[in-house]
This record gives structure tokens, C-alpha cells and sequence, in this order.
């Protein structure tokens, strides 16, 4: 059988003659032997280490598996990330060269480094579960897969890349449940109703946290009473901070599925300053978790882009419209698109917030919607940029083709959070690829650019440029 990571990203393989059979077999031999390959090239972080999880060995264990890289200089750290970028653009020309499509070469620029390392995040997930001493109320992060033994509950104290006032919600949240008269939620199944702890903050120092529970047996009046004790209990500790709750019955809820009900603020929603522009984050609202290296990432990227006021942006899976927002004063205008309405009526906000008229978003899968942006909004474009932001999820084969068929996009920027994910690695040989079964002109990859938006973990952004 051929194994599925290659599957994955190759529809089909013709092989003519028994040569053919023996040489790909051979190939395949050498190719998946390889330790980048077959160990560490898409496995997303180490194997774990099966060590028991102890009262004193918790926070080492918890350190080394949330930031493998805290006992690096940075500077090493930096190394390794470039060369697993280059790892990366190597499975993509020997991907591409074995479908029959040779692409020139081209550069992988040095990695960017985070302007912070320590305490940058601005968005952390915190979980209820339990401790390493037994207890069924510590609040932090899990040491491994809640379906095997073995897994526990550790409190971020020792995270270097968690804000300390992250820690302090974590804590003082850990206080309240303990005293709680109603159960953890483990397991689904199980009933219980004290899940997670979502914790927010800006670079101001504004807090924002959202406690997520499960649907339990509890009457209106019961949970009328419980959002008041919470209110009162964090108004006590944190007297400005924006408060939620939100009651999921699944393991995450947008908020399209499960609203927020805000219990304390003056305010909705955090503001945060990106460059000369403002946004609003929300409860549900995704936002990058390092915010200064994000604003140089978006920053460069637009400054690479040598676009002129007759270039049109169309912006797939835009979200909160960072990147429409922070273009807009150097484009005619943009269309953004993205499937949660909640996102979609973030960047709308966020439009107004600044003054902005030459943007618009539409709620709706790219899929369905990129066709009647391409040929009706964007009909008299001359020049369309796309940029493309999918996630780790990907994007769409009929995506792909939309962008390979609109011969005025010469140009196409993907920012990939995890580029060798296969879905992802699946979007690039497909952009790129001659003949198969997809229409239109194939791109060529021009430049590779790397941020660190992730100091001390194993993840950082890749920006492609790809070119036709």
C-alpha cells in the first residue's frame, strides 16, 4: 500500500511497466527511511517521553511538553526552526518532481525573530481537570492525551511564555472551583459542569477571561445564581476585568453555536493597536497570540507586495480583516472572505473603527462565494493579489482552482501556520503542479519567508510567494 501521508497530496500515480513499479518502489524505500520523513517532519512536536508524571517532576514535565525549546538560546532555537523550513521545501520539490513538475529555485530567507520571547502571548486555554496529587480541581494545562493513563492537570507557573496576570486568573479561578458545589466535566458523558478557562489580555494590560461549562442539570435560577457568584467573586480580584460565560456542550463552541453572555465590563470587548490601526478583540474573535511579531509580519508582507492603488485584494479566510485593514490605504479595494459570522462582523467593525470604506467581508465559505467575487465584484480588475490564510485545515481543491483558472492574479501570498501539515503541504503542490487534474495555470514559488510568532515552541509562520 502507499503509505497516506503521500496519498494525501497525490491523487493518482500511473506507472506504465514493471520498471516504473520497481523504481517508485525503491523511492518510496529511500524517501519514507529518511528520520525528517518517517519521525519528525510531520509529526507537529517529539514523540513524548513515557515518563510518569510526579509532584516533582510536574512542571519539568508540563515545560518540556508545551515549550520544548526552553533550555535553547534562542538563537539555537531560530536555528532549528530555519531548518525545518528547509526540510519543508524539500519534501515540496521532491513531491512536485515526482508528479512530473520541476519548479526553479528559490530562496529561504532567514528566519524573523519574536521582538519578545518571554510572557508574549495574549490569548491562552486553560483546562480543568485533574491533579497530579489526585486533586479534581487544578486549573492548567494537560500533560498528554486525557483517553490514556496517565494524564494530568499542571498550573502554568513555570511557562515562561505566559503573562503573568494569565496565571494569576488561572489561579484564582483554581480557588473558586475548589469551594464549588458542582463537579468538573471530564468527559461528556459523565455530566459535571466546570470545563475551561479562556483567558485574553491586550498590550495595555486589559483582561478579559471566559469561563466555559457544560449544559449541566442546573435550573435558571441555580445558574442565575452561579453568574453572580462568579461575577462578584472576579470583580473582587480583577475590578475592570470583561467577564463571560459560555455554556458548551461540545469540546469548543463558536460563538455561532454557543453565544457568550458577558457578566462584567464596562466594555465588550478589548481594543488592541496594530501599527496606525485599531481592532476590537472579542470573546470569540481570533486574533494572533504574539501581537508585536505579528504586526511586523503583516507589516513586511505588505511591503514585499509592490502593489499599486489599481491593485484589488481579495483576502481568503480573512477573519478579523488584519490584513484587508492594514492594506487598505495601498490598494483600490478588498473583498474578504470568511466562513464565521462572528469574524465577519469583527472586521466589519474593525473597518469602521478606522475609517475604512474600501473593504468589504463576506460571512460564507471561500469555496462558495470566490467564484461571484472573481467574475462579478471584481470584474473590472486588472490586477487581483490574493492572499491566502487557511489554517491547518487548508483550503478546498475547488479554491485552488478558482486561483489557478483568474489568469490576473500573477500573484498569490499563503501564510501557512503549520506548513507541513499535510493539508497544507497538499495546497502548495497543488498550486504549483502541471497537468493531473487541475485546471489553469500552475504558480511557481518565488521567495519563502519565516517569522517566529512562537518563541519557544516548535511552531512559526511560513509566508510563500508564489509567482506565475
Amino acid at each position: 500500500n502507499i503509505p497516506k501521508l503521500l496519498v494525501t497530496s497525490v491523487p493518482f500515480i500511473k506507472l506504465k511497466n514493471t520498471s516504473e513499479i520497481l523504481f517508485f518502489i525503491c523511492y518510496l524505500g529511500v524517501y519514507f527511511s529518511l528520520p525528517e520523513v518517517s519521525g519528525q517532519m510531520f509529526s507537529g512536536r517529539p514523540r513524548p517521553e513515557n515518563v510518569q508524571v510526579t509532584a516533582e517532576n510536574q512542571y519539568e514535565c508540563l515545560t518540556k511538553r508545551i515549550t520544548p525549546y526552553h533550555n535553547k538560546s534562542y538563537e539555537r532555537e531560530l536555528e532549528l526552526k530555519q531548518s525545518s523550513a528547509w526540510k519543508v521545501v524539500s519534501t515540496i520539490k521532491e513531491r512536485l518532481l515526482l508528479l512530473g513538475t520541476e519548479i526553479p529555485d528559490f530562496p529561504v530567507e532567514r528566519i524573523i525573530p519574536s521582538p519578545e520571547i518571554n510572557q508574549y502571548r495574549n490569548k491562552d486555554d486553560f483546562s480543568v481537570y485533574y491533579g497530579v496529587d489526585g486533586s479534581n480541581t487544578t486549573v492548567g494545562y494537560l500533560t498528554g492525551t486525557p483517553s490514556l493513563p496517565g494524564c494530568v492537570a499542571v498550573p502554568p507557573t513555570h511557562l515562561t511564555h505566559i503573562k503573568d496576570s494569565h496565571k494569576r486568573l488561572a489561579s484564582l479561578f483554581e480557588d473558586y472551583i475548589k469551594k464549588s458545589l458542582h463537579r468538573v466535566c471530564y468527559h461528556f458523558r459523565g455530566g459535571g459542569f466546570w470545563k475551561r478557562l479562556s483567558v485574553r489580555s491586550n498590550e495595555a494590560g486589559d483582561l478579559m477571561a471566559i469561563i466555559i461549562t457544560h449544559p449541566y442539570a442546573l435550573t435558571t435560577d441555580q445558574m442565575a445564581q452561579e453568574r453572580l457568584n462568579l461575577t462578584q467573586y472576579f470583580i473582587r480580584h480583577e475590578p475592570n476585568i470583561v467577564l463571560y460565560h459560555q455554556e458548551c456542550a461540545k469540546v469548543d463552541c463558536s460563538n455561532d453555536v454557543a453565544s457568550y453572555t458577558q457578566l462584567a465590563g464596562e466594555s465588550p470587548c478589548l481594543m488592541e493597536k496594530m501599527g496606525n490601526f485599531t481592532f476590537q478583540i472579542t470573546s470569540h474573535s481570533f486574533f494572533q497570540v504574539n501581537k508585536r511579531a505579528a504586526e511586523q509580519m503583516v507589516d513586511s508582507i505588505w511591503n514585499w507586495m509592490n502593489v499599486t492603488t489599481e491593485t484589488t485584494f481579495v483576502d481568503l479566510y480573512s477573519g478579523v480583516g488584519l490584513y484587508s485593514i492594514m492594506g487598505s490605504h495601498l490598494v483600490n479595494n478588498s473583498v474578504g472572505i470568511e466562513m464565521l459570522e462572528g469574524a465577519v462582523s469583527d472586521a466589519r467593525k474593525n473597518a469602521e473603527l478606522n475609517n475604512i470604506t474600501n473593504c468589504e467581508f463576506i460571512a460564507g465559505r471561500v469555496e462558495d462565494n470566490l467564484s461571484h467575487v472573481l467574475k462579478k465584484t471584481f470584474s473590472q480588475a486588472k490586477q487581483v493579489l490574493a492572499l491566502l490564510n487557511p489554517g491547518r485545515a487548508g483550503a478546498t481543491k475547488r479554491v485552488i482552482t478558482l486561483l489557478r483558472e483568474d489568469k490576473r492574479i500573477r500573484k498569490l501570498i499563503f501564510v501557512a501556520c503549520k506548513p507541513d501539515n499535510r493539508f497544507t503541504m497538499s495546497n502548495f503542490i497543488q498550486l504549483c503542479r502541471k497537468g493531473g487534474h487541475l485546471r489553469g495555470t500552475p504558480f511557481h514559488i518565488k521567495t519563502v519567508r519565516l517569522f517566529d510568532l512562537f518563541p519557544r515552541t516548535l511552531h512559526y509562520e511560513m509566508i510563500l510567494e508564489f509567482n506565475r
